[in-house]
C-alpha cells in the first residue's frame, strides 16, 4: 500500500539575501513548494519558471535546482519535504500555477497539523494537485517556444560571444523582432539575461572550484575583467573575491 513519508514542514519568510542552489547537492526527498508572496525564478532541469503568488511545485529527488527572488519582493513559501514508502513509486516534477488560494489554505492546515492528520492533508493536496494538472495543461505559444530556445541557446554558449545576429537566426526572426519577443515574454531584455545567467555561473564557478576569478571571468563571457567585475558587483552586492571568502565551502 502506498503510504507518504513526510520529512518536515515549513513556511519561510526569505530573507533579502536568500538564494536557493542545490546543482551540486541534489534533493535525497520530494519537496512541495507553495508560494504565497513574493517574486522570483526557479531554475530546474525542466526549464525555466517564474515565482510568485499562487505558484505551486513538485520538487523531485536526484534533481538540481536554482532559485532566486527579487530582494524587494522576498518569498514567502510554504515547503513540505517528503517521500514515499515504495522506493520505485515516482512523482513527475511540476509546475501548477493556481488562481485561487485554496492550495494555500491546504498548506496552512498542512502545517498546523501533526502525525497521521498531517499524512492525509498531505495526500489531499496531492490528489488535488495531480487533478488540477489533468485540467490545467500548459502549451507554449510560439513566441514562449522561442524564448525557450534563445535561453537554451545562451546557457550553453556564456563562455562566447553571443550576438544579436545569431540569436536572430535561431529562431527566424529580424534583430528587432528577436529583442521585442523575449521582451515580452521575459520582462527583460537579451542583454540582460545574457547578464544574470553569466554572473550565476559565475557564482557557482567561484564556490566550487580553485581557478582563478580572471579565468573565471573569461569562461563566463568576459574578455575584460573590469567588466566583469562591475557587472558582477551590480548583480550579487559585493565583489568576487569577497563572495568567495564568504560564502565558499566551509563557511
Amino acid at each position: 500500500m502506498l503510504q507518504i513519508k513526510i520529512k518536515s514542514v515549513i513556511y519561510s519568510e526569505c530573507i533579502p539575501e536568500w538564494s536557493w542552489d542545490t546543482r551540486h547537492s541534489p534533493l535525497i526527498d520530494y519537496d512541495l513548494w507553495y508560494i504565497s508572496k513574493g517574486k522570483g525564478y526557479l531554475n530546474t532541469p525542466h526549464g525555466s519558471f517564474k515565482l510568485g503568488p499562487g505558484r505551486c511545485f513538485i520538487l523531485r529527488p536526484g534533481e538540481g535546482y536554482l532559485g532566486k527572488h527579487d530582494p524587494e519582493f522576498p518569498l514567502s513559501v510554504y515547503a513540505a519535504h517528503f517521500d514515499f514508502n515504495i522506493r520505485n513509486h515516482e512523482f513527475p516534477f511540476s509546475h501548477l500555477i493556481e488562481d485561487t488560494l485554496f492550495f494555500g489554505k491546504l498548506c496552512k492546515k498542512l502545517l498546523e497539523s501533526e502525525g497521521s492528520i498531517r499524512e492525509v492533508w498531505m495526500l489531499s493536496i496531492l490528489n488535488e494537485y495531480t487533478e488540477s494538472l489533468k485540467q490545467k495543461v500548459y502549451i507554449p505559444t510560439l513566441n514562449e517556444y522561442r524564448t525557450i530556445q534563445l535561453k537554451d541557446y545562451i546557457k550553453k554558449h556564456l563562455h562566447e560571444t553571443i550576438s544579436l545576429d545569431n540569436l536572430a537566426k535561431i529562431i527566424f526572426l529580424s534583430r528587432n523582432q528577436t529583442t521585442r519577443v523575449f521582451k515580452n515574454v521575459t520582462g527583460e531584455t537579451i542583454q540582460d539575461y545574457i547578464v544574470k545567467e553569466r554572473i550565476y555561473y559565475s557564482e557557482t564557478l567561484l564556490l566550487h572550484s580553485n581557478l582563478p576569478i580572471k579565468r573565471i571571468a573569461q569562461l563566463c563571457g568576459y574578455g575584460d575583467q573590469n567588466l566583469f567585475f562591475r557587472h558582477f558587483k551590480r548583480k550579487a552586492g559585493t565583489t568576487p573575491g569577497l563572495y568567495r571568502n564568504t560564502r565558499g565551502k566551509g563557511k
